[in-house]
């Protein structure tokens, strides 16, 4: 059994001192992005659904979605100049500066408008942060080591999310929920520290002599593979937005103190970043080794099926469905689903990898966000969605199918 692991971490232990010192930083600065959020999102949501409850999810879903696409518009064209951990290093600033500007200047701003402000800032900042190391990664290291660091990379971030979550879900009672937003905000400037500590070489990711003046202009070569791996996302993105939605409502409905809410809410992500780290550690490793990308895309829109099955069977006699629902869809999402995925962008080439997931994870991911927002304000009834999404993942297969397909053409040029 030893030597089953030795064997799949081979490309991380065969490291050079200094670039094993340039992971460990890396990872310490993915584990503080993900314990900061693991504190924040709890807060921010119980926040949120207090004031305005689990109706207004949709909205604030949906602001969140056009602020995120005008962040992206700017950071395509500032990448060329700035790089990619320069843009990671300013939102690390920006929001975490915005944040305190938020809790300074609340007895001004109001409850109302700051529980939208909050929720949208944290929507926003997660995902710059999150896929701008990870496009980082994508482009400093090979496709063989990816996928043996992927996992233990994502297992590190897990635990971070664990331990922020056990730390709120133990200390919320005692010290309140603005005291978390207030650390968590402070927090937001760690990450950048480890990655200046990491010295990583500035002609890998940054700043980069290309004939393209953004990263969406250098994928006009790959346009149908890099729209197939969007599709895929924003897919996979309706069926968890519809299972938040439903988890808002039912905290909404069960817990009426805001105190309450933190709680159950840090205890539920814990137990996902629980799984979540399990995942990366014994599973994601394992299977993107010896099982091909195509079988590891294809199982979720047939495990997802699955859960909407069952969702329209039992319906509303089993009252903890909506939080077991969330929990798998988030743990598969963070975990396999997000590793798997990321290899996908090893087969483009220098900036084709961040116009790529500029497109798919950020613009992509958050557009379908805004979509189930917009599907949620104008239907609002649970089975409906549940049919309608046995409908996107008989078409998320479809795409799957079809990605691959291109993608044997794009290796064989």
């Amino acid at each position: 059994m030893l030597d089953f692991f030795r064997d799949i971490f081979s490309p991380f232990f065969n490291m050079s001192k200094e670039e094993f010192k340039k992971a460990c930083y890396f990872s310490m600065a993915f584990f503080f992005v993900l314990f900061t959020y693991a504190l924040l999102r709890p807060s921010i949501n119980s926040i949120f659904l207090s004031r305005h409850g689990g109706i207004k999810t949709p909205y604030v879903l949906l602001y969140s979605s056009i602020s995120l696409l005008l962040f992206i518009s700017y950071f395509n064209k500032a990448i060329v100049k700035m790089g990619a951990l320069g843009i990671f290093n300013s939102c690390s600033f920006l929001f975490g500066s915005l944040f305190l500007m938020g809790l300074t200047f609340q007895n001004y701003l109001g409850d109302a408008f700051l529980a939208y402000f909050f929720y949208v800032l944290k929507e926003v900042y997660i995902v710059l942060l999150v896929h701008g190391l990870i496009s980082f990664s994508n482009s400093y290291y090979n496709i063989k080591t990816a996928k043996s660091l992927l996992g233990p990379l994502g297992a590190i971030g897990s635990l971070g999310g664990i331990l922020g979550g056990l730390l709120l879900s133990n200390f919320v009672p005692v010290l309140g929920t603005r005291f978390f937003v207030i650390l968590s905000s402070i927090l937001i400037f760690v990450p950048p520290i480890f990655l200046k500590l990491a010295k990583f070489p500035n002609s890998i990711g940054p700043v980069v002599k290309t004939k393209f003046d953004s990263p969406f202009e250098s994928i006009g070569g790959v346009k149908a593979y890099v729209l197939l791996i969007c599709l895929v996302v924003a897919i996979s993105q309706f069926c968890i937005g519809v299972a938040t939605y439903k988890f808002d409502l039912y905290v909404t409905d069960f817990f009426p103190l805001k105190d309450q809410k933190t709680a159950y809410m840090a205890k539920i992500f814990t137990t996902i970043t629980t799984a979540t780290f399990f995942f990366q550690i014994f599973l994601t490793p394992v299977l993107l080794k010896y099982v091909s990308l195509r079988a590891l895309q294809l199982f979720f829109p047939l495990f997802f099926t699955v859960m909407a099955v069952v969702e329209i069977i039992l319906g509303g006699q089993f009252i903890l469905l909506p939080s077991v629902g969330f929990i798998l869809y988030k743990a598969f999402d963070y975990s396999l689903f997000s590793s798997s995925k990321e290899i996908l962008y090893y087969h483009l080439t220098g900036l084709q990898k961040f116009g790529a997931k500029y497109f798919a994870d950020m613009f992509s991911y958050r557009f379908s966000k805004g979509l189930v927002a917009l599907l949620l304000i104008f239907l609002g009834q649970k089975m409906s969605l549940a049919f309608l999404g046995l409908i996107f993942l008989i078409f998320w297969g479809i795409c799957v199918i079809l990605l691959f397909r291109i993608q044997s053409k794009i290796k064989s040029h």
